[in-house]
């Protein structure tokens, strides 16, 4: 009778034991849970950060293509105006008899 209840209470010990190994992993499956969402929440904002940044990158780029039109634009604009310069100056001396 003695090795029964010695028996029994092997397995009751063994029970309580596996009962409190189920909560630890119950326990540290919800940490796992809690873990991945967040991270999952992390990345969601990231890429929502990083398609604001393609977006910007975007505008950015089209800024630059207005800055380097209108700067090709000024060089011409300089360009027609040093050669009116240069035609008014010649006429000026074939006008005027300057030497």
């Amino acid at each position: 009778m003695d090795q029964a209840s010695a028996g029994l209470q092997a397995v009751a010990t063994a029970v309580e034991e596996m009962n409190a190994t189920v909560g630890e992993i119950a326990l540290n499956s919800e940490r796992v849970h809690a873990t991945t969402t967040q991270a999952a929440t992390q990345v969601n904002q990231f890429s929502e950060i990083m398609k604001g940044l393609g977006q910007s990158a975007q505008e950015i780029g089209k800024v630059t293509e207005t800055i380097t039109s209108i700067s090709s634009q000024t060089n011409l604009l300089a360009l027609n105006a040093t050669i009116e310069a240069a035609r008014r100056s010649g006429r000026q001396r074939l006008c005027c008899g300057s030497q």
